[in-house]
């Protein structure tokens, strides 16, 4: 449930009401007013704040994180970032301010001290300026001051004795403007923030927001120490600190102008992202229906499937670049080939990727293939003795076999099946009920070298399992789910660096709209979120995946602010759910799959429904992370070759593995081949670049 919405136009309060300062009651030392440029925004409060039930929170011009305390506790602010490079379109005008502050959040306070930067397209040309505002007062441009797009900017709101002091540094240039001191009485100094906002002119009118990309504050992207951070009484520390931090996200009429990033580990820094999401093909049937999920492939390029359309209407395997551009229908299933691909595809060690039909095929139940850059073969047609309707992907293990699932069975309830290269199969177990029935999603295998996976109902509730399985057969049965916990997983598990496993089930939990849960290898399940079919979502059908910040990220299939589904996040340490995007249909509608992490640090997925015809999308999702290297396989001996994979990779100089350099050669500007080197140990693998240093995402484990 939403709470009661802050809806505050504020600026038509009455002055009685408005502690409204003057010019004159500023005091800026070297800074005269008559050489002041004339004001041209009104920064200020937060507009029609909505807190939700995950505790974030939506507004008109704010976008960022604030950190709330008691009244007249806030006695500091500071901050530090990126001045943001706009993009201006035509001869308009539009506006976006970059700032740190104390009040203006909380339903209490009417004043706002600030100070900032704007990143403006005036008239069609970029302008870059800094500023401070002690609102209800308009803002005042700082003279003599020259930043620049790129500049990394820090700044602090202090309060002492009855004044506030405001001083801001280009930590690029070296150059800091004079000190601002002035008063505020009507002040609650009742929180802290660090804030991208959209202004409004001199009269209140909100203004067009610029598109300014991605702005980054905190350290890890400023290198200014202590920032972001605040005093609240006698607390000193980051914002991820206090445990009144709140995420803000830009919101008007249903869509999210500028959403920023979950915290980093540091606890301060962040980002924050304007049209973070951008449809990048919309299906209409001839080219693929209802899209799932995608894998980035050597080429740099992301290879996925429909469920439906193509020539035969029986799906399609597709390539689309990450920019959208040029879109390649690879293949168009035809039902002797197989039917119905539900599931994304599988990145095997040798570059080839495979996946599975639900429908269909030589056996009439589904397949398993490969395809390459040109053709598609199919490997395994199941006849239903052997396994039928496979909905999840195949995964390759670490012995190089392939492992997957089937919805039914000989039983009909399912069962875990390993498949050769060349495509012989064997049953390892065939689902009983008692032990699960009807897995939809594939398997992970877990560091300890044991598949884990879900069933969707069977068990002793029959609401659904969780099981591991050995590459011999020997299953264990880890949780059963009840109801209340969680019911109905269509998803598959994420083991996360901590060791543990993650997932979602689509049904029950507190409210009954399904959960985010964590599981140990011994199945000790921990519900983290039960979703309340709210602006949160309901329904989460897509598995989770562990982005490079260490957060899972993961879909709902309904639900949202525009109803059709929405994309959160949520940490792995003290559990917080927050919803970074909501689809309303022309921009995607239901999703089922999990995201992917391409290498250029983005999220991309596909939808079902939805788009420019209503037949599903494929899109891409800004969360201010950065680019990364990762691995084909994460795990080999001594000598094993390893296929890097990352973004403009041309010029690397040197790979590491946890320190110890190999010998490597550069396959494309997208991949990299190497070998594990003799003294190597377990620990993420560098690759240097002029551009800087590459990490992978997770650890390289050296086996013995």
């Amino acid at each position: 449930m939403i709470r009661e919405p802050w809806f505050r136009l504020r600026l038509a309060r009455t002055a009685g009401a408005l502690a409204v300062l003057s010019a004159a009651q500023f005091y800026a030392p070297g800074l005269s007013q008559s050489k002041m440029k004339a004001p041209r925004h009104r920064h200020g409060l937060a507009q029609d704040v909505r807190v939700h039930a995950d505790a974030s929170a939506t507004s008109s011009s704010w976008s960022g994180y604030v950190v709330s305390g008691t009244f007249g506790s806030v006695t500091d602010a500071k901050g530090s970032w990126i001045v943001p490079a706009v993009t201006c379109a035509g001869s308009g005008s539009s506006f976006s301010s970059f700032w740190v502050g104390i009040d203006g959040y909380l339903p209490t306070s009417s004043t706002v001290e600030q100070i900032g930067t704007e990143s403006d397209c005036a008239d069609g040309a970029p302008s870059y300026f800094a500023w401070y505002e002690f609102f209800p007062a308009i803002d005042v441009v700082i003279e003599n001051f020259p930043i620049q797009a790129g500049d990394k900017m820090s700044a602090e709101v202090r309060y002492s004795s009855g004044l506030f002091i405001l001083t801001i540094t280009d930590e690029t240039t070296g150059l800091s403007a004079p000190p601002v001191t002035g008063t505020a009485p009507s002040a609650a100094r009742s929180s802290a923030e660090w804030i991208a906002e959209d202004p409004r002119s001199p009269d209140g009118v909100l203004q067009p927001l610029a598109n300014f990309g991605t702005a980054a504050y905190g350290s890890d992207n400023t290198g200014a120490a202590n920032t972001c951070a605040a005093t609240i009484g006698a607390k000193t520390g980051g914002i991820g600190s206090f445990s009144g931090a709140t995420k803000i996200t830009m919101v008007n009429a249903g869509f999210s102008e500028a959403v920023p990033a979950p915290l980093s580990t540091d606890g301060s820094s962040f980002s924050v992202a304007t049209q973070p999401l951008t449809t990048l093909q919309s299906f209409s049937g001839g080219n693929g229906y209802l899209g799932v999920a995608l894998a980035q492939g050597p080429d740099g390029n992301l290879y996925g499937t429909t469920e439906e359309g193509g020539a035969s209407g029986d799906g399609t395997v597709f390539k689309i670049t990450t920019g959208g551009a040029p879109f390649t229908s690879l293949h168009s299933f035809s039902g002797s080939d197989g039917a119905l691909p539900a599931a994304g595809l599988t990145l095997a060690a040798n570059g080839d990727f495979y996946g599975t039909t639900f429908h269909a095929g030589p056996g009439g139940y589904g397949t398993v293939f490969r395809v390459t850059s040109h053709t598609l073969t199919t490997l395994l047609g199941f006849d239903g003795n052997d396994g039928a309707n496979p909905n999840g992907s195949v995964i390759q293990g670490t012995d190089g076999k392939f492992y997957g699932t089937t919805y039914h069975g000989s039983n009909g309830n399912g069962s875990v099946f390993a498949m050769t290269s060349a495509g012989a199969p064997t049953t390892l177990h065939s689902f009983d009920v008692l032990d699960g029935s009807g897995p939809v999603a594939g398997l992970v295998q877990g560091t300890d070298g044991d598949f884990y996976g879900t069933t969707y109902a069977g068990g002793a509730h029959n609401e659904g399992t969780v099981f591991k399985i050995t590459a011999g057969g020997v299953l264990s049965n880890l949780y059963n789910f009840a109801g209340g916990d969680g019911a109905n997983p269509e998803a598959g598990l994420v083991q996360a660096t901590d060791g543990n496993f993650y997932g979602t089930t689509d049904g029950g939990g507190v409210y009954g709209y399904g959960t985010v849960f964590r599981i140990t290898s011994g199945g000790t399940l921990t519900t983290l979120y039960s979703f309340l079919n709210s602006d949160d979502g309901s329904t989460p059908q897509g598995g989770l995946v562990q982005a490079t910040d260490g957060n899972l990220y993961g879909t709902t299939s309904v639900g949202g602010i525009g109803g059709a589904g929405t994309i959160f996040s949520i940490t792995t340490r003290n559990p917080q759910l927050a919803t970074l995007y909501s689809f309303s249909g022309p921009d995607g509608a239901n999703l089922n799959e999990p995201l992917t992490q391409a290498t250029d640090g983005n999220l991309y997925g596909a939808t079902l429904q939805g788009g420019a015809s209503g037949d599903g999308t494929v899109f891409r999702l800004n969360v201010g992370l950065g680019p990364f290297i990762k691995t084909i396989t994460t795990s080999g001996k001594v000598g094993a070759t390893v296929k890097i994979l990352g973004t403009n990779l041309a010029g690397a100089t040197s790979v590491g593995f946890n320190g110890t350099l190999a010998v490597f050669t550069v396959v494309s500007p997208s991949e990299i081949s190497t070998a594990v080197p003799a003294g190597a140990t377990t620990g993420k693998i560098t690759v240097d670049t002029p551009s800087g240093t590459l990490l992978s995402n997770v650890p390289f484990r050296v086996k013995q």
